[in-house]
């Protein structure tokens, strides 16, 4: 608990970030808001595709350029995107999901890397990954649940709450200060990109495990998202749906914990 107050800005700064309503219920939000089930698809999809185009070339690009200010952007952008939904209109929650898809490839690795450097050494941010993780996933578990009831109370109540959200992160953003890491992180990051530019280009296995990864995880996020709705269609009742969303996270989270358990540097 002692190195989360210690680096409490950015610890908050993360967790607001993670409990936005919308990416918990985002297709039972825009059913909400009137959007027919093909229009849903074609909103979730221009986020994913966007995403996937824009991945490689925006995280090699913000990886080169200062982290805490692709991160402000990052945050502004998915503000904008928000509001854009306020208005109901569709071609405006079109371009609200071309920018969530730019937000989204922008900050890819970005935030990982920025977290590391704030820390003077790897078992000091292994100590405070085992001790912010918890918590983290705590908070996202009563997120889940209580979503839905919050949009069974007011349809605009997810997208303002999480635009509330992302004002607290991007506040605790400006006071985190810049730390310089090594050198050595720095080449590290550089011969990192210089690789997978060159496994790219030559290597064709490398290319279908990263295609495959993100087939399965859109598969993934997709079942997450498209089960609450099948579950209204049929009267599955609002406020009991967050113990099934709650339960599908459980799982994720378990994988997450695993992960940060064993993480190597």
């Amino acid at each position: 608990m002692k190195i989360i107050i210690k680096y409490k800005q950015l610890f908050l700064f993360k967790l607001f970030l993670s409990l936005l309503p919308y990416f918990f219920i985002s297709i039972l939000i825009m059913n909400a808001l009137g959007y027919r089930y093909s229009e849903i698809m074609i909103i979730s999809a221009m986020t994913q595709i966007i995403g996937v185009i824009l991945n490689l070339p925006l995280g090699i690009y913000a990886e080169q350029k200062n982290r805490k200010k692709v991160l402000l952007l990052n945050n502004i952008l998915s503000i904008i995107a928000f509001t854009l939904f306020l208005f109901e209109k569709f071609y405006l929650a079109i371009l609200a999901a071309v920018i969530l898809g730019i937000s989204e490839a922008l900050s890819s690795g970005v935030m990982q890397t920025f977290s590391y450097e704030q820390f003077p050494d790897d078992v000091t941010y292994r100590k405070y990954l085992e001790g912010s993780s918890s918590i983290q996933y705590l908070a996202i578990s009563v997120m889940t649940i209580i979503t839905p009831a919050i949009l069974h109370f007011n349809r605009f109540l997810p997208i303002i709450i999480s635009v509330a959200f992302i004002v607290f992160s991007t506040i605790f953003l400006c006071f985190i200060k810049l730390e310089k890491r090594e050198e050595k992180q720095e080449e590290k990051i550089t011969i990192n990109i210089r690789t997978l530019r060159k496994g790219l280009k030559v290597s064709s296995k490398l290319n279908l495990f990263i295609l495959l990864g993100i087939t399965v995880t859109t598969l993934i996020m997709s079942v997450n998202s498209w089960s609450s709705i099948l579950l209204k269609y049929h009267y599955f009742p609002l406020k009991y749906l967050g113990l099934v969303l709650f339960t599908f996270n459980v799982c994720m989270t378990l994988s997450q914990v695993f992960r940060v358990t064993n993480v190597e540097f």
